[in-house]
């Protein structure tokens, strides 16, 4: 019986790093004092520092005049004396699999209890009872015969009915988040009636202000400081026209994101309310900071039954991800260490971590004094090279690719996460065979800090566009609140979100699971084991 090999099925064996989550109980971080010693909202405000400088950088180069070249993008970089190994295995499936694209997965039929299950159609919002004297007055305010702002569809109407509706009243469809359609929408009092009175629209309306804002972020007004935000428009912004606008309320604009329609940008916090009325502005969040999260790791999940160690040949043959570009978002990689540098084509790799207080150590991407980014490298791809039944998960991987993230103190300014995340998009080379290479499968063992996710975030839903986009496979964490809360990453759609379990294969009563904020499965997959031995950063070269 001929069996499915997917991309999934590939990179099932990295995958299954399970939570990679490490934690190593008796290592002991050499960090200074200082770092041991903040409380949370010190390390609050260092990432939010270096937010703010990460944009002001980003903001000056766009601004700058025109020289006839484009802002040069990060670069990968090899480790200092890498030398690429010749390639001893060639990935070859099993006899009797065959390949099949992701278009060409089967998809169950649904059944009557599926149906009965489905959610009945959401009260409709407060603000669209009476939202058509509510766009003619926004309109006015912004000086312009049109505004941004929502239409409900009626139940049964399609979004091609509710576009020809529009484009006869002088409106536009932008986008659409199931019965919600984002639209530019006529000023006229007539007009919006006349929309709103069609058969198909429920309902039309602005968004109120207090509701684009992100919960917590009015907190962080109180203190008068300048705050690092993710502001996403209503629409794509091509001539900067909304870059302009949102400078002339006091905000200094870095890079847009085109995937996600936001802006990095740091506002005034008395800017806070005039950015939130404004039409174009959809959302307005936190940056936040990203760290890792170091409580659990894997043991192997029968990884000998697929790949076994070779005395002759002095390596693993069978299924053990060589034919598989890994990615590894963390605090950097130490290259001293054997199991890590050594049988490689390539190890690659770029920092964006930024500093907030000058230290020359957050620059450093080979060492990883953290010790995070190795142990979770190890795990995933460790050869073995120093003792082979200590191997990882995919000890045949050819090539690394390796974003730092975050400090020596295993923190950063989220803002580095997401430029990481476009860094992964792209194949890059960086010596060995010059061959650019995209990572196909990224563990990113770090998460956003905060206390409210919904499922909708900026993290989350960079994931799920640059899944869908790049055609890889994101591998995060649910977290470690047990069924208090979850991971910031876990809630996307696209992420293959892992949990932890015991040897028994119990879930375990730390691990953070679901359901997610709108009901859907979490964690997708567990992997067992504690505290499982790695190859140890800080420029170990045998540990």
């Amino acid at each position: 019986m001929s069996k499915t090999l997917t991309l999934l099925g590939v990179a099932a064996l990295v995958a299954v790093v399970a939570y990679l989550m490490s934690s190593v109980g008796e290592r002991q971080l050499d960090l200074p004092a200082s770092d041991t010693a903040l409380d949370e909202a010190a390390k609050n405000q260092l990432a939010a520092k270096a937010s703010i400088a990460q944009i002001a950088a980003e903001s000056e180069a766009i601004d700058a005049p025109a020289t006839g070249e484009e802002t040069p993008p990060v670069r990968a970089e090899a480790p200092p004396g890498f030398v690429p190994a010749p390639v001893v295995h060639q990935a070859t499936p099993p006899e009797g699999y065959s390949f099949a694209s992701h278009h060409e997965v089967a998809r169950g039929p649904m059944t009557e209890y599926d149906i009965d299950r489905a959610q009945a159609p959401a009260d409709l919002p407060a603000w669209m009872a009476h939202g058509e004297a509510n766009l003619g007055v926004q309109a006015a305010a912004a000086g312009r015969a049109w505004s941004f702002g929502w239409v409900r569809l009626s139940e049964g109407a399609d979004l091609e009915e509710l576009r020809e509706l529009l484009a006869a009243h002088g409106g536009e469809a932008l986008g659409q988040a199931g019965d919600l359609v984002r639209a530019r929408l006529p000023g006229d009092p007539a007009r919006l009636e006349a929309i709103a009175r069609a058969g198909s629209v429920a309902g039309v309306g602005a968004l109120p202000p207090e509701v684009k804002v992100a919960d917590g972020l009015a907190e962080l007004q109180t203190n008068g400081s300048d705050l690092p935000v993710w502001i996403t428009l209503m629409s794509d912004d091509p001539d900067g026209r909304w870059r302009r606008a949102l400078q002339g309320l006091g905000a200094e604009v870095g890079r847009f994101d085109p995937a996600l329609r936001s802006y990095a940008a740091t506002i005034p916090a008395v800017a806070l309310g005039p950015v939130s009325q404004a039409d174009y502005v959809l959302a307005v969040e936190s940056i936040g900071r990203v760290e890792p999260t170091l409580e659990i790791a894997t043991t192997a999940m029968g990884a000998d039954s697929v790949r076994s160690y070779d005395a002759g040949m002095e390596t693993f043959v069978g299924t053990g991800g060589a034919s598989v570009t890994v990615g590894v978002m963390d605090t950097g990689l130490n290259v001293d260490h054997p199991d890590i540098s050594s049988n490689r084509r390539s190890i690659c790799g770029a920092n964006f971590a930024v500093s907030a207080d000058g230290r020359a150590d957050d620059q450093v991407l080979w060492f990883d004094r953290f010790l995070h980014g190795t142990h979770v490298t190890g795990i995933l791809a460790g050869n073995g090279a120093v003792q082979r039944n200590r191997a990882g998960m995919a000890p045949l991987v050819q090539d690394i690719r390796v974003a730092k993230a975050t400090n020596v103190a295993g923190r950063a300014s989220a803002l580095g996460w997401n430029r990481a995340m476009d860094w992964f998009a792209t194949p890059t080379a960086c010596g060995g065979d010059g061959v650019p290479r995209k990572a196909l499968v990224i563990n990113s063992s770090i998460g956003v800090t905060g206390d409210y996710w919904v499922g909708r975030s900026i993290g989350e839903r960079k994931i799920d566009a640059s899944v869908w986009a790049a055609r890889q496979l994101f591998v995060t964490s649910t977290g470690n609140s047990a069924t208090s809360a979850s991971s910031s990453m876990a809630g996307a759609k696209n992420a293959l979100t892992v949990g932890a379990a015991s040897n028994t294969g119990d879930i375990a009563v730390f691990s953070s699971r679901g359901p997610t904020a709108d009901g859907r499965l979490m964690p997708k997959i567990v992997g067992t084991g504690v505290a499982v031995l790695s190859p140890r950063g800080g420029g170990s070269t045998g540990r």
